[in-house]
């Protein structure tokens, strides 16, 4: 008989409720919460069959690699379930009720036999990463054979309304329909698609630490080959890393960034963490560039500041251990965004109740680069934002004038994220301005032949 252990939020109880509801008529759902709200226990709660037995059929659960571990730990710390995780050298558990694996993993041939298998229920973590149908993530997603399906995520809406249309399609036809309408047509498709298929959760007040969000505004200094550049999505995103400073094509290595001097986002940064280490405060520091990471850490180098890093092309191991030293021993956590974005669990400590570093949650975020989708500043909240972390949160916006121009596109598609899981009414007129801004960034993704 099936045994979970611990008590769950009466929110995430009345959430699993309606994703049964949802999946028992649908066969899948999507649970769309926010980043720190406890995803994982909703998860295992909803995948679990009616009376309490135990699944006669096996479940799975796809997620990325850097938190196949932490899935792991969730089954053996709330049910009496026993896990498999099957990634690298691991062997298949043919005792296990719970298999595990990575995106990666599905279409490797090592594990083919198992993974073929009818699943009675698949849960997917950040199905985000699966949206785009033209990934060999999606094909080998859709080639998976369950019964019912729970897809997770923080961040439903990329960088347009077809984006949920297509994660639903994974385990529901839908996207082919979608494709061939036009205009409000559209949107009152993907509107039934979030009423039928999307459960949304946003905490209240109480449930959340309470947040603090400062902006420094810089202005940077560009070569001039940089600087006359206006459109372009490619071109823009260029022009962006070198508003983080003007050198930064030769931030290839960290010992090559030794050789750059400051910039004012560098001394901007370098003034929030300067205040943050006097108070004792353990703060997390993201950009989406690799080579601007490496000026940082060369930086924190020459000042004799104690970190630890995370970036994209780290094993899993020494992602853990940069964690594990972050979380006991250094006070700074340098990271690219999008590795910071895998479902990480930066906030509370290993140890609470221990002296020194461990047991004190960060508490201080620095965003060095803002991005279109609104919904990636609210997953690096995530990171620190969480039901488990007791402390306030303040949050540091370091930006240059290509991060300001991203932000006014990024409010307006705010809205449409909005409209559409909160099911708000909105005007006509505010949906025209919102179908038109997803073109005119469609626009913007597109590169400008002009500026190449």
């Amino acid at each position: 008989m099936f045994i979970f252990k611990g008590k769950p939020y009466n929110y995430q109880e009345d959430d699993v409720v309606k994703l049964k509801r949802i999946i028992k008529r649908r066969y899948v759902a999507i649970y769309a919460a926010e980043t720190g709200a406890g995803k994982s226990i909703v998860a295992l709660l909803s995948a679990l069959p009616s009376g309490g037995a135990f699944m006669k059929k096996h479940a799975l659960i796809i997620a990325p690699k850097s938190v196949l571990e932490q899935w792991s730990l969730y089954v053996k710390r709330f049910t009496n379930y026993k896990p498999c995780v099957l990634h690298g050298n691991s062997r298949v558990d043919p005792l296990a009720n719970i298999f595990i694996t990575s995106y990666s993993m599905l279409g490797s041939r090592k594990y083919q036999s198992t993974l073929s298998r009818m699943w009675r229920f698949v849960i997917v973590d950040e199905i985000h990463n699966a949206r785009n149908p033209n990934t060999e993530i999606h094909r080998n997603l859709r080639r998976l054979k369950s019964k019912y399906a729970l897809c997770l995520t923080a961040t439903p809406f990329g960088n347009e309304m077809r984006d949920v249309v297509s994660e639903v399609d994974l385990f529901h036809d839908c996207l082919s329909h979608f494709d061939r309408l036009t205009g409000l047509k559209r949107k009152a498709y993907a509107e039934s698609i979030v009423r039928e298929f999307v459960v949304r959760r946003k905490l209240k007040a109480g449930l959340m630490p309470n947040l603090t969000i400062n902006k420094i505004h810089v202005k940077s200094v560009l070569p001039q080959r940089v600087s006359q550049i206006k459109s372009g999505f490619a071109q823009l995103m260029f022009r962006q890393q070198y508003e983080t400073h003007p050198e930064i094509n030769k931030c290839t290595t960290v010992e090559s960034a030794a050789e750059v001097g400051s910039s004012p986002k560098l001394s901007a940064l370098f003034s929030v963490l300067s205040a943050s280490l006097s108070n004792g405060e353990a703060c997390l520091v993201l950009t989406r560039y690799r080579r601007f990471l490496n000026l940082i850490e060369a930086w924190l180098i020459k000042l004799g500041i104690g970190y630890a890093r995370i970036d994209g092309q780290m094993s899993r191991s020494s992602v853990d251990a940069a964690m594990l030293k972050f979380k006991t021993e250094v006070y700074v956590l340098i990271a690219t965004s999008q590795k910071a974005g895998e479902g990480l669990n930066i906030g509370p400590a290993h140890s609470p109740g221990t002296t020194g570093r461990a047991g004190k949650p960060a508490t201080q975020l620095v965003v060095m680069n803002n991005w279109w989708n609104p919904t990636v500043f609210v997953q690096e909240l995530g990171r620190l934002r969480r039901v488990d972390n007791p402390l306030d949160i303040t949050a540091t916006l370091i930006m240059s004038e290509i991060d300001e121009k991203i932000q006014k596109v990024s409010e307006r598609k705010s809205k449409m994220i909005d409209g559409m899981l909160d099911k708000q009414r909105l005007s006509s007129k505010e949906w025209a301005e919102i179908l038109e801004c997803e073109e005119k960034l469609a626009k913007i993704h597109s590169p400008d032949k002009k500026q190449q």
